[in-house]
């Protein structure tokens, strides 16, 4: 699949940690990602998203996270992984609407064009130390 979008500006890929618990949503977003240009990681669930967070060499640039996720919410996995990585950015992703108030957020389903031109964004925040 060619995507219409450059990669990251860096020689080095940016990493994303995409959480959801439809596994083909999260592969399909992973492969968008991956197409992009991004280097990603992928969980199903709070559990397995905080185990790879902590055992990953290197920085998470992005948490790209479904809020409704089964047990704890992506919103509290977000808050988890922020304790131990203050500057970590996060994009939240739901089918539901009235979730994405006041958060960085991202409406299911979307497109390939406006999945890679948020991340971009939220990507470059991060790298710029702009606000989440």
């Amino acid at each position: 699949m060619q995507t219409m979008h450059s990669a990251p500006l860096c020689d080095k890929p940016k990493t994303v940690l995409v959480v959801d618990d439809e596994d083909g949503t999260r592969r399909l977003i992973s492969l968008i990602l991956r197409e992009g240009g991004y280097s990603v990681l992928e969980a199903s669930d709070c559990e397995s998203a905080a185990r790879i967070h902590e055992n990953h060499r290197g920085k998470i640039d992005l948490l790209l996270t479904d809020i409704g996720l089964p047990g704890p919410s992506g919103r509290e996995l977000a808050s988890t992984l922020q304790e131990s990585e203050p500057g970590l950015h996060v994009l939240f992703m739901s089918g539901i609407p009235d979730w994405g108030e006041q958060l960085p957020f991202l409406r299911k389903p979307f497109g390939v064009a406006e999945l890679l031109h948020r991340v971009e964004r939220s990507v470059a925040n991060r790298s710029s130390g702009g606000a989440r």
